[in-house]
């Protein structure tokens, strides 16, 4: 069933994974008919990057899930990011990052 015009609303309510929408055309645009062979690189890079995401997702859980790591939230608050004009840790010097001292220091 379609809506027909732009502005109008479905008439019925639409179903989607257990919740209702209610759905209004905004606007109309014509097709755009591609070959295959035009749109394989596209698909190609949307695939290669979804699978990507979900190896980095996977090997962070499988570290979490075999590591004894703890998270000591206390001490996380008492890091201080560097602000603009604050030089960053030279190359080679490893990924420390500076402590900017505070009033109470």
């Amino acid at each position: 069933q379609t809506i027909g015009e732009v502005g109008k609303i479905h008439a019925a309510l639409v179903e989607v994974e257990a919740r209702y929408h209610i759905l209004k055309l905004t606007s109309m645009r014509p097709p755009i008919d591609r070959t295959f062979d035009q749109v394989r690189r596209q698909i190609q890079s949307i695939l290669w990057k979804e699978k990507r995401e979900k190896a980095q997702t996977d090997f962070i859980e499988k570290l979490k899930t075999e590591s004894d790591l703890q998270v000591d939230y206390d001490m996380l608050k008492e890091v201080k990011i560097p602000g603009p004009g604050v030089p960053a840790a030279p190359p080679g010097k490893g990924a420390s990052v500076p402590v900017i001292p505070t009033k109470s220091q």
